[in-house]
């Protein structure tokens, strides 16, 4: 399967669960607001995700896709056992992360919150330790379903592997909807004493079934791998050479995503000692970067890495001039699509903040601050995008040490970033120090290719990035002379349906530029984006 056909393919999975994940979020601003409950809720969830961005989702993930895809082209009895192995040894492994997780949720939920806002710590503080316990089961399914998208990927099953988190989506919705309030109005004391307000506990309640749901979805979109295999290995505690090439993977690139943790750990802290609301505002903007960038970033991440891995397979270990093609094409990619994504959201982050977020307790107020947020974060669209493809290129080639220093050289910068910016800028301070640490973080990324420079089409790149730069300039510019001229004074005053036109007519403007762009790059009739990704074959 191509390059670009995996991409799409991932992408529409993605852009239906992003937009899932969308309406998720404009329910829990319309239902809890930017509320202490909802940074609570937040800061429960976002201990167990600590751990998922850095042993499964990024390590884990692509560990077990890199030697599965390898095994795959050599011997699929090898394959299959490796996953059922596989499944074996993480439940084992989860089963102790979660249950210390439990027990340590108190400790945990202090770390993230050193230096809170007195005026509403002793709600966070009980409400967010009741969640913890609560969620923190998340994990072990969240490292079940990275083994199981490895085999998704490997077989082609894009979609699936990205559509199955509607499933969770639907889960949130259904626990701020229905499950929020029946727990609210049964009020149990027990429920209250040990897990928190049971609304928010509803909540939770709605998310662990969705996360449960889109596990098993994943599970059945690959069934046939579990047919036929030997019962034998389940016999003995597993393990073989095979799942210790994923381990000895894992361990460098763990630490390598460790960094992300880390610095949310650190923006936490930051986000708390501003007072109530500060953590929702940053959660809702983030949401937001994070939909072009599972669009494209990591849809092209994700068929990049069993690609890219097939093929040094194919080079005997080696990395010739195909694999470095092949990192240019999505690079290339990546960098077209997310600059079109700058320059929309630059211009149009306070009109998207109101329209999809400004319902019920969600007030005028959080949309302004909501979207600052969002200016600042989106100045990072570009590196987060790259650093998503360039990831996969260094698990490929096995220099996760590399990702790792890197990574860690992030964590010293954002920790000063905020030291020096969150004090003058408050909450917009700590997604400007976001956007920049990944900046540094892709440069290096980028930096780290210089040994393959022999491989790379220098002309072209060049060429390409100067075109990027200009149509972003000029997407921008023609986006706020229309804003200022013709939509503000006429199409805003109309609300709703004036921000909607307004969006439209922005939208249309970026694509024309970009689709310009590819005209002029390709040499070749653009009628759309999806045409010209299929052009780029394996």
């Amino acid at each position: 399967m191509s390059l670009a056909k995996s991409s799409l393919l991932f992408a529409l999975g993605t852009f239906l669960s992003r937009i899932s994940g969308l309406l998720r979020e404009s329910v829990l601003g319309g239902v809890f607001g930017a509320s202490v409950l909802l940074d609570a809720f937040l800061i429960a969830f976002r201990i167990p995700n600590l751990f998922r961005e850095m042993l499964a989702e990024g390590a884990l993930g692509s560990s077990f896709t890199k030697v599965y895809s390898q095994i795959s082209e050599q011997d699929e009895g090898r394959a299959r056992d490796l996953l059922i192995q596989g499944l074996y040894l993480f439940t084992l492994v989860s089963t102790v992360f979660c249950s210390l997780g439990v027990l340590l949720a108190p400790w945990l939920v202090q770390a993230l919150t050193l230096d809170v806002d007195p005026s509403y710590r002793d709600a966070l503080v009980t409400n967010a330790t009741g969640l913890t316990r609560l969620v923190f089961p998340f994990l072990g399914l969240a490292m079940l379903s990275s083994i199981i998208m490895g085999a998704l990927h490997q077989k082609g099953s894009f979609f699936i592997s990205a559509a199955s988190s509607i499933s969770l989506n639907l889960g949130y919705i259904l626990g701020a909807l229905l499950l929020a309030r029946w727990f609210q109005g049964w009020d149990l004391p027990w429920l209250r004493d040990s897990f928190g307000d049971p609304e928010i506990v509803g909540l939770a309640v709605g998310v662990m079934l969705g996360g449960f749901t889109q596990l098993v979805v994943q599970a059945w979109g690959c069934r046939e791998r579990f047919q036929g295999f030997r019962t034998a290995i389940l016999a003995k505690f597993p393990w073989s050479p095979d799942l210790k090439a994923v381990v000895s993977l894992m361990i460098p690139a763990s630490i390598a995503a460790g960094a992300g943790p880390i610095n949310v750990f650190i923006n936490t802290n930051f986000a708390t000692s501003l007072g109530e609301g500060a953590v929702s505002w940053l959660n809702f903007a983030f949401r937001l970067l994070q939909l072009p960038i599972g669009l494209f970033g990591v849809a092209i991440g994700v068929a990049v890495l069993p690609s890219l891995s097939r093929k040094i397979a194919q080079n005997n270990q080696e990395v010739g001039p195909d694999v470095m093609e092949q990192l240019e094409q999505g690079t290339g990619m990546v960098g077209f699509l997310m600059l079109a994504c700058f320059a929309f959201l630059l211009v149009n982050r306070q009109e998207i903040v109101d329209l999809l977020f400004r319902y019920g307790a969600f007030s005028a107020f959080d949309v302004q601050q909501t979207s600052d947020a969002l200016f600042a974060y989106s100045f990072g669209i570009l590196a987060y995008g790259l650093i998503k493809v360039l990831t996969s290129f260094y698990y490929a080639v096995e220099r996760t040490s590399y990702a790792m220093k890197t990574a860690l050289l992030g964590i010293a910068f954002n920790f000063l970033g905020n030291y020096l910016l969150v004090e003058r800028f408050e909450h917009v301070g700590l997604a400007a120090t976001s956007s920049i640490t990944l900046s540094l973080n892709a440069t290096f990324l980028l930096l780290g290719l210089l040994p393959y420079r022999h491989m790379m089409s220098h002309k072209r790149n060049l060429r390409w990035l100067i075109w990027f730069m200009l149509a972003t300039i000029l997407a921008i510019g023609v986006q706020w002379g229309l804003s200022q001229f013709a939509l503000q004074p006429y199409i805003l005053p109309l609300g709703k349906v004036g921000k909607i036109i307004s969006l439209l007519a922005n939208g249309i403007v970026v694509a024309l530029v970009f689709a310009s762009l590819a005209k002029t790059l390709l040499g070749v009739p653009w009628s759309s984006l999806i045409r010209q990704m299929k052009g780029l074959r394996q």
